[in-house]
């Protein structure tokens, strides 16, 4: 399963986003994390699972689903009157509601 969003997701935030998502994480006190980058070592802040889910519940209520049939199990988030359906890991569901609320909220 996996844990963290990618710095690749990171970078699908609008530079407003973005600054809204560093602010959040200093205020609740998390870390930097290292990663590497042309092979040299660069820090940019992820979300974890736990993260997600903190920052998604101060924001508005917050429903996680597992949906499974016979052709998969797929996550679907509930996020106020958003939807957020067919994503195969918990962790890119959650990126998914928390990069709506990051990039659009003013």
């Amino acid at each position: 399963m996996k844990q963290n969003i990618t710095v690749e997701q990171l970078d699908e935030l609008t530079p407003t986003g973005f600054i809204t998502l560093e602010k959040w994480k200093v205020d609740h006190g998390y870390g930097v994390f290292p990663y590497y980058e042309n092979g040299r070592l660069a820090h940019k802040r992820t979300m974890t699972i736990g993260h997600m889910i903190q920052f998604l519940n101060e924001h508005g209520k917050l429903d996680i689903e597992k949906k499974e049939e016979v052709t998969g199990s797929w996550f679907r988030i509930c996020f106020g009157e958003r939807l957020i359906d067919d994503e195969d890991e918990l962790c890119d569901a959650l990126w998914e509601a928390c990069k709506e609320v990051l990039n659009y909220e003013k």
